[in-house]
């Protein structure tokens, strides 16, 4: 089987130049202008592979962990999906007006609000979940009760002696210095 593609962009890109010097034979004041014709012969996805990109959006909104991966990795794992081999760089093309339209409608399903056209592609959004999960793990809310005494401070269960130096009160916590009366204030604040 023959591959057309480079000899039909070349007839295309003659038709092209033909059609600029018959445009500018009859306008003479166009002569000046130059045409600049991107021109490619492709063989169109199959439309397993052009949904791949909301399949990826959809799969991290599923599988967490997938946010984690490389976009080799992904596009190898959505790639047992559609048969094909595919490249990573499909995760980091654009959307297209109607895969925009689904991942909006699936982020909405899921209460994530993105701003698709700032997260406008898989591996953008991919980006934008995995620092939405590294942000709700480092706000993580830890209820403890805290007692101060003149010569322990206890933290849950655990008590620290209070040391004393250079006229500052102390504890450590693993190779740390924590200053006993910066703490209490903080505490006493937070009420």
């Amino acid at each position: 089987m023959s591959d057309h593609r480079p000899k039909l962009k070349g007839a295309v890109m003659e038709a092209a130049k033909k059609a600029e010097r018959e445009y500018k034979a009859k306008h003479p004041e166009a002569q000046r202008l130059r045409v600049k014709a991107d021109v490619a012969a492709y063989k169109p996805r199959s439309k397993e592979v052009r949904d791949v990109p909301v399949k990826a959006v959809s799969m991290f909104l599923s599988d967490p962990a997938t946010i984690h991966l490389s976009n080799a990795s992904l596009a190898q794992k959505l790639g047992t999906h559609v048969a094909a081999k595919l490249p990573a760089n499909i995760l980091t093309e654009r959307f297209s007006p109607k895969q925009k339209e689904r991942v909006a409608e699936l982020l909405r399903l899921r209460r994530v609000s993105l701003d698709l056209d700032v997260h406008y592609s898989p591996s953008k959004v991919k980006l934008a979940l995995k620092a939405n999960d590294s942000a709700e793990e480092a706000h993580q809310k830890v209820v403890v009760e805290i007692t101060f005494t003149d010569d322990v401070v206890t933290v849950g269960d655990r008590a620290y002696p209070i040391q004393r130096g250079s006229g500052v009160r102390r504890i450590h916590v693993g190779k740390s210095k924590l200053n006993v009366d910066v703490l209490k204030a903080l505490v006493e604040h937070s009420r």
